[in-house]
């Protein structure tokens, strides 16, 4: 036989070798003296040889099998210079052992082999998360049982890890830079930032892609901002904004990886986060109780309402004082009063000294440290200021509780952003599937022909709803004692429960205003003030008290309801920003695959940039530094280049995390029996590039 090279009489030989039950391997080649060309090979069967004589026979281990039996099958080939072909020079088919079955086809060393496709599936499942064992059973599965498959869990696993070695091949450094754009690519309104020190090494980094900037724009009054460990090789901090829209579930808003949880470090996340969402900020930002996060808050977002955790609150005074838990004491529900249940300063400071006598915790310094912070827990204080219902930053910690079962310390940042794309991913799916719902089913009125409840069911959404009608059934037991005329209008007390609220109704504007706040506060009117628009025979939902937040259309309104302010400039530029960008770009991809259609935009685009500019210029007194204007959010910030080729690479922690561990309450691990473990003191040091 002759063969057109060698690699050729070697696949032929082993595909000999799967239909006779032997695996091959080559055995030796060589080389003409004279000019080097590589004129012979040989290939052998596996079992060729015997093992080589060891120095101390006595220390090899009784485990280990002898696969050598001195087995003479072989083919050699000779390359023919005349004919530039290989041909075979020497064959012997008999083999001293025996030769394996058609079953175990796929165990012989020589013939595992994963095809292109069974590799990009291995890609796949990688990326999707799914582990070794399931992957190899997801695959065996396609072919109809693992014999089929062609290679072992072995063969899967080093193509994985030849697959992880190649994505870090410029370093982490370079894998960032390509995920980063790619992204860019994909979306030319995600947005990225790197923050340096002065060895230029990179310390911080934030992205938001435009989605993200999309719902903040539109979602973005509330935000709970929160840190997390455990989802990267590097021990780095993760912190990202997260908040409901108007189906009240999580949306993400922006992501960092931090280098510590220092001042610096925050204030540079916060000040490049407003940044991003061109200079909006948020009207509340709920936080733990991290001294650090609220100093950099502070420092940046002086202006926006900062609240605090009630559940961090809760678990605090259970780390503190725990034994006054015991015993069936009453103290964390008179606590728990006091952060929720009381509507006057007078109410909440009688009842905190109360528990300060009856617990006799005069002197208690975490007492007198939480009563300082009472305007950012308290209900008293926090009615006053938006937060569409959160108290807590519950859903910083149901996302962070979502990463970790996506994430571990073990990937590197590629594998940490390809996973954090799949929980971006679940969380933008959850949408869709309200939003199938909201198309798909009637919400269910339990009081039919009630005028304001069918304007309900047909502005808001499904689970908005709900908590509408819960107040609006809620009303019917209130009950209205007094009413006096004031200078707005008619004052009305409404009891419920024995307790007094006070309402303010004007009957020719349709407004009302109860001092609980629940509009101000939540967004949607409260059981009081219903009662007064049904005592002033008003039977309709007056439009002004139907939030944009909470409609079905609150992505596709294009304006904002009567009761809101006026439309801000900066989210209208933003707004229009991401609209025509897309359009531009998808427009010219169009264009630059057709000659035609290229000429024509050639020849149409440089007239219509001139007409812009004319406009612009003669426009220049109406509108004047807007872009200046959204920029300008205060504060000074030095910001790096998106195009960071010039660092060297990521800071290395200087402070090792012990097994890269969250911050927890102990009893959180009372079922783990460990003890708390304390977050950093943050002394490294840290420089602004």
């Amino acid at each position: 036989m002759e063969f057109n090279s060698d690699e050729e009489a070697y696949q032929f030989y082993n595909e000999y070798g799967r239909q006779g039950g032997f695996s091959i391997r080559k055995h030796y080649q060589t080389h003409s003296r004279k000019d080097g060309v590589l004129n012979n090979k040989r290939f052998v069967c596996s079992k060729e040889g015997e093992r080589a004589n060891m120095r101390n026979e006595n220390a090899v281990c009784s485990k280990v099998k002898l696969t050598r039996t001195k087995c003479k099958a072989c083919l050699g080939v000779r390359f023919n210079r005349e004919t530039k072909k290989w041909f075979v020079a020497v064959f012997s088919e008999v083999h001293n052992h025996e030769l394996h079955v058609a079953e175990v086809t796929h165990m012989m060393l020589s013939q595992r082999r994963l095809t292109p496709i069974q590799k990009i599936n291995a890609s796949i499942a990688a990326d999707s998360g799914l582990s070794l064992k399931a992957s190899l059973d997801l695959m065996s599965a396609q072919v109809g049982g693992k014999e089929n498959l062609g290679f072992t869990n072995e063969e899967l696993k080093w193509y994985l890890r030849t697959r992880r070695q190649r994505d870090m091949e410029y370093g982490g450094l370079g894998g960032l830079m390509k995920y980063l754009q790619d992204k860019k690519g994909e979306d030319p309104t995600f947005y990225y930032a790197v923050q340096m020190d002065c060895t230029e090494h990179i310390t911080n980094i934030f992205w938001a892609d435009g989605r993200m900037i999309s719902d903040y724009a539109n979602f973005g009054d509330v935000v709970s901002f929160d840190t997390t460990f455990r989802t990267n090789k590097e021990s780095r901090p993760f912190g990202c904004f997260v908040g409901f829209n108007h189906f009240r579930q999580t949306v993400v808003y922006g992501a960092a990886l931090m280098y510590d949880e220092t001042i610096p470090s925050f204030e540079w996340v916060f000040q490049t986060f407003v940044y991003a969402m061109f200079g909006k900020k948020p009207a509340t930002i709920f936080t733990d109780q991290d001294q650090a996060m609220a100093s950099a808050l502070k420092n940046i977002m002086p202006d926006v309402f900062h609240g605090l955790c009630t559940w961090h609150l809760s678990q605090n005074a259970i780390n503190h004082l725990g034994y006054l838990c015991k015993n069936g004491s009453s103290f964390l529900h008179d606590l728990s009063a006091c952060l929720y249940s009381y509507e006057t300063e007078d109410e909440l400071n009688e009842a905190w000294c109360k528990i300060l006598i009856q617990y006799n915790l005069q002197d208690n310094a975490w007492m007198q440290k939480t009563w300082n912070l009472r305007e950012k827990w308290a209900h008293v204080y926090m009615k006053w200021h938006f937060s569409g219902g959160m108290r807590s930053t519950q859903l910083s910690e149901s996302f962070n509780a979502r990463i970790r079962r996506y994430l571990n310390k073990e990937h590197n940042l590629s594998e940490f952003f390809t996973h954090f794309d799949r929980v971006l991913e679940d969380v933008r799916y959850n949408e869709l599937k309200s939003l199938f719902i909201l198309n798909d089913k009637i919400p269910n009125i339990v009081i039919h022909g009630c005028d304001m409840l069918l304007t309900a069911s047909r502005y808001y959404t499904y689970s908005v709803f709900e908590i509408f009608q819960k107040e609006f059934l809620a009303s019917i037991s209130c009950k209205v004692k007094q009413c006096e005329e004031v200078d707005v209008g008619v004052r009305f007390e409404v009891t419920e429960k024995l307790i007094q609220y006070h309402v303010i109704g004007n009957q020719e504007a349709q407004t009302v205003c109860c001092n609980c706040k629940k509009f101000e506060s939540f967004g949607i009117l409260c059981r009081h003030a219903l009662k007064v628009l049904d005592r002033m025979d008003i039977t309709d939902l007056p439009f002004q008290y139907i939030l944009r937040r909470w409609r079905k259309d609150a992505k596709t309104c294009s304006s904002y309801l009567p009761s809101t302010n006026k439309e801000d400039p900066k989210l209208l530029v933003a707004a229009r920003y991401r609209t025509w960008c897309q359009v531009a770009v998808k427009m010219v991809a169009m264009a630059v695959e057709n000659e035609q259609a290229f000429n024509h935009l050639s020849c149409s685009l440089p007239q219509l940039c001139q007409e812009i500019e004319q406009i612009v210029s003669s426009n220049v007194n109406v509108e004047v530094g807007v872009r200046e204007k959204i920029m300008d959010f205060g504060g000074e910030c030095d910001w790096t280049d998106p195009n960071f080729a010039r660092a060297k690479g990521f800071k290395k922690k200087e402070v090792k995390i012990k097994n890269a561990k969250r911050l927890k309450q102990w009893q959180e691990n009372l079922t783990k029996k460990k003890s708390c473990q304390g977050k950093p003191n943050g002394s490294v040091p840290f420089h602004f590039f």
